[in-house]
């Protein structure tokens, strides 16, 4: 499951588009205990880099901040966000961005975006990369 989380855009007024703006972000939901990318992961990456390219006049990095889920690898959460962080960065590099460019975070589970989690798909979106246009 992937989820793409457009945040920070400025809204379309008639014919005008869309601008992303410093701050904006998009989203990579991990399958739980794992940092694999999926071709629509790298989707959702290659949108954020076109977004970062052609829509955010003033962005000059993407911060990668990798997370995991509280229940998911108890001890090792650090670990796998680490790891999760690098497999994007990894995708954004592929993507021709420069080393300069890109930011690596891994946050562990201490920043869940669901605390209290009642389903998977609450659980599923603790398990996450953010991409933020700096």
């Amino acid at each position: 499951m992937v989820l793409l989380a457009a945040l920070g855009l400025g809204a379309a007024q008639g014919p005008v588009a869309a601008v992303a703006q410093a701050g904006a972000s998009f989203v990579v939901i991990f399958p739980e205990g794992s940092a694999e990318l999926t071709e629509d992961q790298r989707q959702v990456i290659a949108g954020a880099v076109e977004r970062f390219r052609s829509q955010c006049r003033r962005c000059t990095q993407i911060e990668v901040i990798g997370h995991a889920a509280p229940a998911e690898a108890p001890g090792a959460a650090v670990a796998l966000s680490h790891q999760r962080a690098e497999e994007v960065a990894a995708e954004l590099l592929i993507e021709g961005l420069g080393t300069d460019q890109v930011l690596v975070r891994a946050v562990g589970a201490g920043a869940p975006a669901v605390p209290d989690p009642k389903t998977e798909e609450e659980a599923a979106r603790n398990r996450r990369v953010v991409l933020v246009l700096r």
